[in-house]
């Protein structure tokens, strides 16, 4: 009796899904240790503590129990899958990516549910307590300025409708951006309607052959993570919380849909060229994917600063967005870890992406001369001018070059076009470090920029600081912002307001040909947080 206890005991264990080798051999230890057989009297505190150490969190029989059902569906859903890693037909696959999602979010509960502090465990712990508050309050304000747009397909899917632009130039044509920007909308709508729209997009994309054969987890595919803009869910916030949830999830699935596509079209280029997808060439394919995804990694060269990824998080408005665009700008070669065949891949999808927008820009200029701006010290280089608004879908890219003009020409020129020189000696007058010091003030997440407003004595345009009027700019969403601006500003057409706002609203930067007094660097500083 004994044995064949012992036996069964290991056998659930296996079975049970996502269980580590170490949880394993401890599980193995523990029942090989069993000298009695176990009793009703002892047999459910050994096996809930044994469940304990197999799922790494404390969990009654009854929750061990359904686990283990829900990673039986798993398993029997996967038995349909065929050596390559696909399955007979689209239903079966979303089926074990739906049994497998099921499996996870149970799970996920459990842990969350362990993790949860008692009131006696926070009145012990209040530094704890405290850091935990002021974690979530903070991200809570980055996810309320994020919402209410669905500039995802503008901003971070840039990259990706530039390379499917390059590559319909070259007589090859791609879809993924289109295919996945359009899906913003049901996605938003099917929120709105009290569907589980996340769970749908992370089924269809943990049944992929790419999730299957553990390449996604192998180069460390940003599919399963929080999204910078977005730190906090915003469902619990009263009244609104499911309308934010809809913009909060077409964000989020935009990126993961577009993030997987991105990796599996690189593992379709290397199988293309020759290369073993499993091999050391496509090292670094994964973090190409990401960055070409607005996730870039927190390094340079051998230098890894991902250890400090929260403080990044605390003091930027999207830093791995920003580190994303310095990729791009450097052709993808500033990265640690990367085979030659990444390294050149990368080159190529930065090249192409570079040479589309050049003509973009010049056939804008042809079709309306005089309508893009060229000037690389002027903060609007590579914006075109329609009307009164000027507009500038690359400015993610742009606003380094204009900063990395001035510093290196040593002089600036406003939007009135007024040429500035910088390090004249003269007292009172701009200097480069000035110039850097705006650019990074630009940059700023919501916090580090109510530090900044109390160390200047004054709010945007001149305005004296006030508790009010720092809670309605962190907690007012961007687009609700630029509105206010744009209805405020008396230099722009009416018809105009409304393009730029539409444009804003899908991730394309906007700038007024004119400014109201006092209003110009504190507008230009809120617009390029997302940049």
């Amino acid at each position: 009796i004994l044995k064949n206890q012992q036996a069964g005991i290991v056998t659930w264990a296996k079975r049970t899904a996502g269980i580590t080798p170490e949880a394993e051999r401890s599980v193995l230890a523990r029942v090989n240790k069993m000298t009695d057989v176990l009793t009703p009297e002892n047999e459910d505190a050994f096996l809930e503590d044994l469940a304990a150490h197999v799922l790494g969190t404390t969990v009654t029989m009854e929750e061990a129990g359904n686990i283990t059902s829900l990673a039986h569906q798993v398993t029997k859903k996967k038995d349909a899958m065929k050596e390559d890693f696909t399955f007979p037909t689209e239903q079966e696959r979303m089926d074990y990516g739906l049994a497998a999602i099921s499996f996870r979010n149970y799970y996920n509960e459990l842990l969350n549910a362990a993790e949860k502090m008692t009131l006696l465990e926070h009145l012990k712990h209040p530094l704890l307590t405290l850091d935990k508050t002021i974690h979530n309050v903070l991200g809570l304000t980055k996810s309320m300025l994020a919402t209410l747009d669905d500039s995802a397909v503008g901003t971070q899917g840039i990259k990706t409708l530039l390379d499917d632009a390059a590559n319909t130039l070259m007589l090859k044509p791609t879809h993924q951006w289109w295919s996945n920007a359009w899906r913003t909308f049901p996605d938003a709508a099917k929120t709105w309607a009290g569907k589980e729209v996340s769970d749908v997009v992370d089924a269809e994309i943990v049944s992929r052959p790419n999730a299957l054969n553990g390449l996604y987890k192998k180069h460390k595919v940003a599919i399963n993570v929080m999204e910078e803009n977005y730190p906090e869910h915003l469902a619990g916030v009263p009244v609104v919380g499911r309308f934010l949830k809809g913009f909060e999830t077409a964000f989020a699935s935009f990126q993961k849909r577009n993030r997987a596509d991105t990796f599996d079209a690189l593992i379709n280029i290397a199988k293309a060229a020759g290369k073993d997808p499993f091999s050391s060439d496509i090292e670094g394919f994964g973090k190409l994917a990401n960055t070409l995804t607005a996730r870039g990694t927190l390094e340079v060269g051998r230098y890894n600063f991902e250890v400090i990824g929260d403080f990044v998080n605390l003091v930027t408005f999207a830093g791995r967005f920003m580190k994303s665009n310095i990729d791009f700008l450097t052709f993808n070669q500033i990265h640690s870890n990367m085979s030659p065949y990444a390294r050149k891949v990368g080159m190529i999808k930065s090249l192409k992406g570079i040479a589309v927008i050049a003509i973009f820009l010049a056939i804008a200029d042809a079709l309306d001369p005089d309508s893009v701006e060229w000037d690389p010290t002027k903060s609007t280089f590579g914006g075109i001018k329609k009307g009164t608004v000027i507009y500038e879908p690359f400015k993610m890219f742009t606003s380094y070059v204009v900063l990395a003009a001035r510093l290196l020409l040593g002089r600036y020129t406003s939007l009135a076009g007024k040429t500035t020189k910088l390090n004249t000696g003269e007292y009172g007058k701009p200097t480069k470090k000035d110039v850097l010091v705006d650019f990074l003030s630009g940059k700023e997440s919501p916090p580090l920029r109510i530090l900044d407003d109390i160390l200047k004595g004054e709010m945007f345009g001149g305005e004296p600081v006030t508790v009010g009027g720092e809670l309605k700019k962190i907690v007012t969403p961007i687009p609700g912002q630029t509105a206010v601006e744009y209805h405020k500003n008396p230099y722009v057409e009416d018809a105009d307001k409304i393009a730029a706002m539409i444009a804003e609203t899908f991730g394309v930067r906007t700038t007024p040909i004119k400014y109201p007094p006092r209003k110009q660097t504190a507008t230009r500083r809120r617009r390029t947080a997302r940049d």
